[in-house]
């Protein structure tokens, strides 16, 4: 979230806010230390309600569909790379989403931390 607001605003985009998830929100968490932002987006998924809300690239993975990874992390990596701005958190996301959906192999959360540093 913090790499793709520092993107957009830096390539001059004006943001809207999402339904039920105002910007000032999402200005407010990307400033924070990941673990308080990531503390502060489990609460605010768990009171959407008993279901589990699972986000739209894991909801397409496990139905085994391609997902729109591209045209969401995707997009803040190709316009950073037209804007000279790097990416690496979104370029990441990117690479790595497309792996689970080539070979179906989530990795472990020792996997991940290690890809991150």
């Amino acid at each position: 979230m913090k790499e793709g607001l520092e993107v957009i605003k830096l390539a001059g985009i004006k943001t809207a806010p999402v339904p039920g998830f105002p910007l000032s929100l999402m200005e407010t968490m990307a400033k924070m230390p990941l673990p308080e932002s990531s503390s502060m987006m489990k609460n605010i998924i768990e009171s959407a309600g008993e279901l589990p809300v699972l986000g739209s690239i894991l909801q397409s993975i496990k139905r085994g569909k391609s997902t729109e990874v591209d045209y969401l992390n995707g997009e803040i990596m190709n316009l950073g790379k037209k804007k000279g701005i790097p990416t690496p958190v979104n370029s990441l996301i990117v690479e790595l989403v497309h792996q689970v959906e080539t070979n179906g192999k989530f990795l472990t959360v020792d996997e991940l931390t290690q890809r991150l540093s």
